[in-house]
């Protein structure tokens, strides 16, 4: 039972730290709300690393998953600087949705780079769903969505044919398919872009995805099992990022003019995102990760109601229909 509740913790610590953090970084600067946060899980993550040993751990990594780890960290960084420039200038509930987006991203990727999509039917679907969802939320023209959609479901069924027959095709075929697929993805990015609502944020949010997309299939999936040892490294890379681009940004005055409320909620999104990851790893620990992986994507549709109670985001009924569609998506990937 107390994994259960742990999976639920979770999923509400999360949802929540993006409202505190969409509090925090209306008045400061992107870079420097990144840093103040990830200073604070920093602490949370080293303090657990140190407490149980694990600092030990570092002289058993390979050279090549340091490597991984640092250009992790790189990618991570710059997904969570566009991801605070996003939320600082749109809202909350419709960043995180089209954020999500980056999953379709490491699909078109794998099969670009890698030759196969890695996904069965249902996940195809899955994906689909997933950016259907986005356009809804984002595209402000009736034609321009079932122009998109129609290209994401060619997109897809490509990913179904590298699925089911990809050992029998060709090398050249699979090369003009890659070409293929490479410019459909620029079309979807270029035109969600060109048509959509209005506001840099789906630009920053695009960029903060694909920035995630290359991390999650080039380092993290090679980093192999998951680590807090890991994940304390890399964010020293993160904050690392965050210093450099407070540097050549020329704004290191913004970062000590964050203060009053702008600190408060900053510091308190990076301990409630932090308490999100232990009781998702308490969750897990206890047998409950199938339950604690649902509740995450479940998690989605409860931060859209949370940034709908306090910071009054409004929801059409396009958009919540695109939300739920992301939902579905996500959920159908982890049954």
């Amino acid at each position: 039972m107390t994994g259960i509740w742990f999976a639920i913790g979770s999923m509400l610590l999360a949802a929540l730290a993006v409202v505190l953090a969409k509090f925090g970084v209306k008045s400061a600067e992107a870079e420097a709300g990144v840093f103040i946060r990830t200073l604070v899980l920093a602490v949370a993550f080293w303090g657990v690393v140190f407490a149980t040993g694990s600092v030990s751990d570092i002289k058993e990594i390979a050279p090549m998953t340091f490597l991984y780890i640092l250009i992790s960290g790189i990618g991570w960084g710059l997904s969570h600087i566009f991801y605070f420039k996003a939320l600082k200038k749109g809202a909350a509930s419709k960043v995180v949705a089209v954020t999500h987006i980056s999953v379709v991203f490491t699909a078109m990727l794998r099969v670009i780079f890698y030759g196969t999509s890695g996904h069965d039917t249902l996940s195809a679907i899955a994906l689909c769903l997933v950016a259907i969802g986005v356009i809804f939320i984002t595209y402000k023209g009736k034609a321009e969505v079932w122009e998109l959609i129609a290209t994401i479901i060619l997109v897809f069924s490509a990913f179904l044919i590298y699925y089911y027959f990809g050992d029998k095709i060709s090398l050249t075929v699979k090369i003009i398919a890659a070409v293929i697929i490479t410019a459909a993805a620029i079309f979807f990015i270029v035109n969600l872009i060109r048509h959509h609502t209005g506001g840099i944020w789906l630009l920053f949010s695009v960029i903060s995805a694909i920035f995630a997309a290359g991390t999650t299939l080039f380092c993290d999936t090679n980093i192999g099992t998951d680590s807090s040892i890991y994940d304390a490294l890399r964010i020293l890379i993160v904050l690392l990022v965050c210093l450099i681009a407070l540097s050549v940004t020329g704004k290191w005055g913004k970062l000590k003019a964050v203060k009053g409320d702008s600190l408060f909620f900053l510091i308190l999104s990076g301990i409630t995102l932090a308490a999100s990851r232990y009781f998702l790893s308490g969750s897990i620990s206890l047998g409950y990760s199938y339950l604690a992986n649902i509740l995450a994507q479940v998690g989605i549709m409860v931060t859209v109601l949370l940034c709908v109670l306090f910071l009054k985001d409004k929801i059409t009924v396009r958009s919540g229909l695109g939300e739920l569609l992301i939902t579905a998506g996500y959920i159908l990937m982890v049954i």
